[in-house]
C-alpha cells in the first residue's frame, strides 16, 4: 500500500426504511496526493461526485443465519475544478446459512465504473481488502474493524488485479470449535473455516484474465472480547501464479 493525503468535505443524509433496511445519499468534495511511493501510478488532483446506497442487513449473529447485501450507485462531476467524469455502479450480498456448530456463507460482489477515475481508485483485488472505499473515494472511511472487507481474494498479493469492472464470488464454511453455540460466546472463541474465492476482471472490453481468477485454503477465526481476528493460508490455483500466502485480517471478512 502507500500513504494518501486527503481533505475535503461530505455531507451524508440517510433514511432508515426499518432496522434492517437504509437509504444513504452523499455529496463529496475530495482533494487527494500520495504521501509515499507505490508500484503502481497514483493521481495527485480532485473529485466531486454524488452516492446514493440501499443497504439491507437482516444477519443474526448469535444464529450466523440472514443475509447482508448493498446497491451502490455514484458519479463523478467535472465540477469545482475538479476534472473526473464517471458512472459507478457496485453490489454486494452475502447469506449465510447454519446447522449446530457449522455454518456457510456464498458471497458475491461486482461492479463497473464508465468514464474517467483516478488511476489508483478502480476495482483491485487481492487478498483482504478492508479499506471500505465508498464510490467517491476513500474521504468517508469507516475504518476496517467496524465494516465487512470489501474484497476478498486470498492466495495472491494485493492489487493482483485491477480494471474498471469485476466480478468476485467466495464460499466460506465455518466449523465452531469454542464453545458449543454462538448463543455461549462470551469473551472467547475459536473457528474452523475452509474457503474458495474466484474473480473475473475486466478492463474496457478486455478480460484481464483468460480464465477466472481463483485460490482455496484453510484458516481460523479467533473471537476475543468482541473483535474478529482471522488468520487464513490460501493456495493459488492459477497456473504459474507464485506460492501459497498467509492473510491475517482484523475485524469481520463476511
Amino acid at each position: 500500500g502507500f500513504w494518501e493525503r486527503q481533505r475535503g468535505v461530505s455531507l451524508l443524509a440517510s433514511r432508515h426504511y426499518s432496522n434492517q433496511t437504509r437509504l444513504d445519499l452523499r455529496v463529496q468534495y475530495e482533494d487527494f496526493a500520495p504521501e509515499s511511493d507505490f508500484r503502481y501510478p497514483v493521481d495527485a488532483a480532485s473529485i466531486f461526485g454524488l452516492e446514493a446506497t440501499l443497504t439491507h442487513d437482516d444477519f443474526v449473529f448469535l444464529t450466523q443465519t440472514g443475509s447482508r447485501g448493498y446497491l451502490s450507485v455514484g458519479g463523478a462531476l467535472p465540477l469545482l475544478g475538479t476534472a473526473y467524469q464517471n458512472l459507478k455502479v457496485e453490489g454486494d450480498y452475502r447469506k449465510y446459512w447454519s446447522r449446530g456448530r457449522a455454518s456457510l456463507i456464498l458471497a458475491g460482489r461486482s461492479g463497473k465504473i464508465w468514464g474517467t477515475y483516478p488511476a489508483h481508485r478502480g476495482f483491485a483485488l487481492g487478498g483482504i481488502q478492508q479499506v471500505s472505499i465508498s464510490s467517491l473515494g476513500t474521504l468517508t472511511n469507516l475504518g476496517f474493524l467496524g465494516t465487512l472487507a470489501d474484497t476478498v481474494l486470498r492466495g495472491y498479493p494485493y492489487y493482483h488485479l485491477r480494471g474498471d469492472g469485476f466480478f468476485l464470488s467466495n464460499v466460506e464454511l465455518r466449523m465452531l470449535i469454542w464453545p458449543a453455540s454462538y448463543q455461549q460466546l462470551r469473551k472467547i472463541g475459536l473457528s474452523l473455516v475452509a474457503f474458495t474465492d474466484a474473480a473475473w476482471v475486466w478492463e474496457g472490453n478486455r478480460r484481464v484474465s483468460a480464465a477466472p481468477t481463483m485460490g482455496a485454503g484453510i484458516g481460523l477465526r479467533f473471537y476475543l472480547a468482541g473483535l474478529n481476528i482471522g488468520l487464513d493460508y490460501a493456495i493459488p490455483l492459477k497456473a504459474g501464479e507464485p506460492k501459497p500466502r498467509w492473510h491475517f485480517s482484523l475485524g469481520e471478512v463476511f
